[in-house]
């Protein structure tokens, strides 16, 4: 038989595009292939932070793909009430939602992170003027107890919620589960051949399938599949493993019993993105748990553990800037995955210049909250109703430019001033954070030099892969 559609990877947007294209094709033939397990999907590893605003970068509107980009969360944003109810009422299961988000600005954090979040706030304000509450820091926050050097300056709540992923994930496979059309595979696409249109899929368990059209929805494992289709490989740009790690803790029960303890926040409790690692969250669940994120660290391979130093970074530095509760908390786990990362950090997202290969990826850390936009345009285009999705984020296309080279030179040593900031170095007096200054520079100044570039901009969070050359397409970059 051949299928007419099949998904490769079961996260969110796999699980979601498998419900909806079977759902509006009745008579249509959909498979969808992924580890029962979901190892190493962004999806059970995040929370889920419903984020548009709290990560939101100084002037980012000024660079036409992070606001497209933005559009996309924020239509999204709008979609998700509707979203959730029809989870909830054709799945028969309850799925926890809260909206609001509290976004601290600390006293620990660096000037830059201060003109962000001013930027922010004016962003809001002229976006959506009903949408912004400021809140006096002297006004309780539920959760918010900081240590003195990390006392809270300034506090504003967002539109920006907060949903259980696993709970989400949970509803989506018992609404597949009911589809006759749709069949699932609980197995890992190995290998891929293409002869006269028709897609020929090699399983790890269930031999072959084949098929009209293919959707890699697999995250950044798809990468180990295009390296064997060299019109895809040289024509859409690479993707990344963007390691992601978040831990769950709980009130310490012994404890509890012998002394009293502070609340727990009622709403998300965040900074903004830090260094480019998305920023401190702290998430209530309605049950005994909280959920803490989150790590980011971009990797050409995937390794199995989340490293330890994140984990540590974790726990001190939201005891110190959120609430001593984090610390005193009784760890209950780890959610590690990798939010799949391309080799610009923007979306693939629609049809490759190969006819019937489709790419719905290398969302990074936005694929949860803009799913619902992300698939219901994603399902017109496969049944050619309209074309819905961006041309921007076309999947065979040249690397996007991250602003121009001088801006991006100096946003890359904000990024970095904020990171090792974040991480403990204190810089001496006698003006050496000028030195420093002219350092960083320098190294990031080589990158260019050492990759010929003399006009595009990298993003802060890629200079290592091309300073160890594993982003290295000649043609894409001026």
């Amino acid at each position: 038989m051949i299928y007419d559609f099949v998904i490769v990877g079961n996260g969110i947007l796999g699980t979601s595009l498998a419900w909806k294209l079977a759902e509006k094709l009745p008579e249509a033939s959909v498979v969808i292939i992924g580890p029962k397990d979901r190892f190493g999907s962004a999806s059970v590893a995040s929370g889920a932070m419903l984020n548009v605003f709290g990560e939101l970068e100084n002037n980012f509107n000024k660079n036409p793909a992070l606001l497209e980009k933005f559009k996309l969360g924020y239509e999204s944003l709008k979609m998700w009430k509707k979203f959730h109810e029809e989870l909830e009422e054709k799945s028969n299961s309850k799925i926890e939602i809260r909206w609001g988000t509290n976004i601290i600005n600390s006293a620990s954090m660096t000037k830059f992170e201060d003109q962000t979040f001013s930027f922010l706030k004016n962003f809001i304000s002229s976006y959506n003027s009903n949408k912004l509450n400021k809140i006096n820091p002297n006004k309780k926050i539920k959760g918010l107890y900081p240590q003195y050097w990390s006392r809270c300056l300034e506090t504003i709540n967002i539109e920006d919620g907060m949903i259980r992923s696993d709970q989400v994930l949970s509803s989506l496979d018992k609404i597949n589960f009911n589809l006759k059309n749709l069949i699932r595979f609980d197995d890992v696409l190995k290998k891929l051949k293409i002869k006269k249109g028709i897609k020929t899929l090699f399983l790890k368990k269930n031999n072959k399938i084949e098929c009209k059209n293919i959707i890699f929805a697999n995250g950044a494992y798809a990468q180990e599949i295009i390296d064997y289709i060299p019109e895809i490989k040289k024509n859409v740009p690479r993707l990344f493993f963007n390691a992601g790690c978040a831990l769950e803790i709980s009130r310490n029960a012994e404890r509890n019993k012998a002394t009293k303890t502070k609340d727990l926040p009622n709403l998300p409790i965040r900074t903004l993105d830090r260094g480019n690692a998305c920023g401190l969250h702290w998430l209530p669940f309605k049950t005994t748990n909280t959920y803490l994120g989150a790590s980011s660290n971009i990797l050409s391979r995937p390794e199995k553990n989340p490293r330890s130093n994140s984990v540590g970074y974790l726990i001190q530095e939201a005891s110190n800037m959120i609430s001593s509760e984090v610390g005193k908390s009784s760890f209950v786990g780890i959610r590690y995955g990798y939010r799949p990362t391309s080799a610009d950090t923007f979306p693939l997202l629609g049809e490759t210049h190969l006819k019937g290969i489709w790419m719905v990826n290398g969302t990074k850390r936005d694929g949860f909250t803009s799913s619902p936009k992300i698939i219901d345009s994603l399902v017109k285009d496969l049944i050619n109703e309209s074309k819905k999705l961006p041309r921007i984020f076309q999947p065979s296309r040249k690397l996007i430019s991250y602003y121009k080279k001088n801006i991006a030179i100096e946003k890359a040593f904000i990024s970095i001033f904020n990171k090792q900031n974040s991480h403990g170095m204190k810089l001496t007096d006698h003006n050496y954070y000028d030195e420093y200054k002219i350092e960083i520079y320098k190294k990031i100044e080589n990158i260019y030099s050492k990759n010929k570039i003399k006009n595009f901009g990298i993003h802060p969070e890629l200079l290592d892969l091309y300073d160890t050359n594993q982003i290295n397409n000649k043609r894409s970059l001026s």
